[in-house]
């Protein structure tokens, strides 16, 4: 049984409309992350300079991310691709903040 989505005339989408809903939401991701980036960036600028290292680390990441998400909009990568680097991404995070938590209750 093969399932297919619709719009919302309830007709098939077509491969190309597919593929321009996937890179519309592609670029949309790519603008939030890096709007988000821009935004801490204000905070991390506040901060002492020693305090920056960890944020600037985990903000590097999600820039990184918002350009995969721009190659996955220009067809540079693949879907899979895209998929593989934002759960790397993610795993790096997470990684991240399990480190800081780790350090903070040792101090």
């Amino acid at each position: 049984m093969t399932v297919q989505s619709t719009n919302l005339a309830g007709r098939p989408w077509s491969v190309r409309t597919r593929w321009l809903r996937h890179t519309s939401t592609a670029r949309w991701d790519a603008d939030f992350l890096d709007g988000l980036v821009d935004t801490e960036l204000e905070f991390v600028h506040r901060l002492p300079m020693h305090l920056r290292a960890r944020p600037v680390e985990m903000l590097a990441v999600m820039a990184m991310l918002a350009q995969d998400h721009r190659h996955y909009a220009q067809g540079w990568i693949s879907r899979r691709e895209l998929r593989r680097r934002a759960q790397r991404a993610v795993g790096d995070l997470d990684a991240m903040r399990r480190r800081h938590t780790v350090q903070g209750l040792a101090s």
